[in-house]
């Protein structure tokens, strides 16, 4: 078979959600962190979670998620002890192939998450293959 082949994901297995772990966040105010990309397909976004790994000092302390450069959430995480997990409700965003995920710490300069989510690839996302 020659030429360039192009199709649907019609496998259920491509459309269930997994978990993926999206780094740990950079502790600076304002600063960006955690970016990631999917380079292959359009994703589905579903749930976001961080969990305190260094507490923040700001009430105001949250992670605000970025695709690109427009916000889509954010997890507030304010004061919360080391270990406490907080989530987002469900998103249901499609991130556009080679759209960068990332995360901007916001109201604290102290605090460090690491953050998992919950995806799966958009079941209206089509492939070319060589």
């Amino acid at each position: 078979m020659s030429g360039t082949q192009t199709g649907g994901y019609d496998n259920a297995s491509y459309l269930t959600r997994q978990q993926i772990k999206l780094g740990k966040t950079v502790a600076g105010s304002n600063g960006t962190s955690c970016y990631n990309g999917f380079p292959v397909s359009n994703m589905r976004l579903r749930t976001l979670a961080a969990t305190v790994v260094v507490p923040g000092t700001a009430t105001a302390a949250a992670l605000p998620i970025l695709a690109g450069t427009s916000s889509i959430g954010s997890i507030v995480l304010g004061t919360a002890a080391t270990g406490t997990v907080r989530a987002t409700t469900d998103l249901n965003y499609t991130l556009v192939q080679g759209t960068a995920l990332s995360f901007q710490n916001a109201g604290d300069a102290t605090f460090v998450a690491e953050v998992i989510g919950e995806m799966h690839i958009d079941p209206q996302s089509g492939f070319t293959a060589p």
